[in-house]
């Protein structure tokens, strides 16, 4: 028992703690390959290591039987039930644990099929780089008891050891990602802070606009957007004001590309709509999340998109970026520094060229998410109940 709880909490398999495991049943979440840890090529492999083994001899050893997940929120736990047998004795053992997301472990960098990184570098306490797909990330496990290294695992996203910076840690399986938002739909009348709007062209184009209202019951200001593509100089701006507590969801059914000095500006602003500045006379960012970008989430085959997100020359993104089928990248890196201060949640990460593009994820952005928050690893807490059962 104490020794299969030990691997639940190491980070490669840290998030079965999320999946159900039925011994008896081939179908069962732990054994369908997407959820596979890493380093583990096929199911006899993870089975004869993870599920079974020898315990002080030969003649005495475990069995995993079952493991009951439990996603109750604000109590999660996990039923597991081991059986142990020494020459012709079983016992089977069951002992019931919470579990609880692991600090730090918030995908800042995500990618569903591929990440192929680059040269990039991914700042912050929370820069943590994430690949779903182990098909596409491939990693070659050279550390001790079929653990994959550090430069095992830069390799399998394409980075470089010289020129990739990563904040965080890289992580490569399968991780519970919350529902994407959908466009809530315009209520007659406005009153639950839902707008549609067209194309965004030129700039500067302002967001809310002076007749807007956020939701009353969250303070969110909901925009459906066909495409963002703004290029030129500086002046082509999407600027995004925002009062404090308020937030800007923008909900985006096509590309988003931002080429030259265009940019999307985020602020906070007073009850007069100025921006505030800070002790240097800039202005002040909004917070983690506040604004946030959502794609479409059509089924698709796994190496399809419909949807590009790109930041060429100069360009600089503030935002929060949940988009399942979307390709995204930043062509160049330019003058601008972080390229991206948020996250990003896509299909691909397999557009950037060069070195020196950035993307910060500030502290504090996987709180601020709220249930729309996730993370790749998880921790079991102090048991709360076992028992022991006799086995004919």
């Amino acid at each position: 028992m104490d020794r299969t709880i030990a691997r639940l909490n190491q980070t490669q398999f840290s998030h079965l703690l999320a999946l159900d495991y039925d011994s008896l049943d081939p179908n069962t979440p732990w054994l369908n390959p997407d959820n596979f840890p890493a380093c583990f090529a096929n199911q006899a492999a993870f089975e004869a290591e993870f599920l079974s083994g020898d315990v002080g001899g030969s003649s005495q050893t475990f069995n995993v039987i079952s493991y009951d997940y439990d996603p109750t929120v604000g109590a999660q736990s996990g039923l597991l039930t081991v059986e142990g047998q020494s020459g012709l004795s079983r016992t089977r053992v069951q002992q019931r644990v919470p579990i609880a997301f692991r600090p730090g472990t918030f995908p800042g960098l995500l990618g569903t099929y591929d990440v192929s990184i680059g040269g990039n570098d991914v700042e912050g306490v929370e820069g943590n780089v994430v690949c779903t797909n182990l098909e596409q990330c491939p990693v070659s496990c050279t550390g001790d008891n079929n653990t994959a290294t550090e430069l095992n695992l830069l390799a399998a996203i394409n980075g470089n050891e010289n020129t990739t910076m990563i904040g965080g840690s890289i992580f490569l399986g399968n991780v519970n990602l919350p529902p994407v938002l959908t466009f809530p739909g315009v209520i007659t009348g406005n009153g639950n802070g839902a707008y549609t709007i067209p194309a965004i062209t030129t700039g500067p184009t302002t967001l809310p606009r002076s007749t807007d209202n956020p939701n009353p019951v969250d303070n969110v200001y909901h925009y459906q957007v066909p495409s963002i593509d703004l290029g030129g100089n500086s002046s082509q701006q999407l600027i995004i004001d925002i009062k404090a507590g308020e937030s800007v969801y923008l909900y985006l059914q096509g590309d988003l590309t931002l080429s030259g000095n265009a940019t999307i500006v985020t602020r906070v602003v007073d009850a007069l709509d100025m921006p505030i500045l800070d002790a240097s006379g800039q202005p002040i960012d909004v917070p983690p999340a506040a604004v946030r970008i959502y794609g479409n989430d059509d089924a698709l085959p796994d190496n399809m998109t419909n949807q590009t997100i790109m930041l060429n020359g100069n360009t600089c993104l503030s935002a929060f970026v949940y988009a399942p089928n979307a390709l995204m990248g930043v062509n160049g890196g330019g003058s601008c520094s972080p390229n991206i201060d948020g996250a990003v949640w896509v299909k691909r990460w397999d557009g950037s060229n060069g070195n020196g593009v950035e993307i910060s994820v500030p502290d504090g952005i996987a709180a601020a998410l709220g249930n729309s928050t996730a993370n790749f690893a998880n921790n079991t807490q102090a048991p709360e109940d076992w028992s022991r059962q006799g086995v004919n």
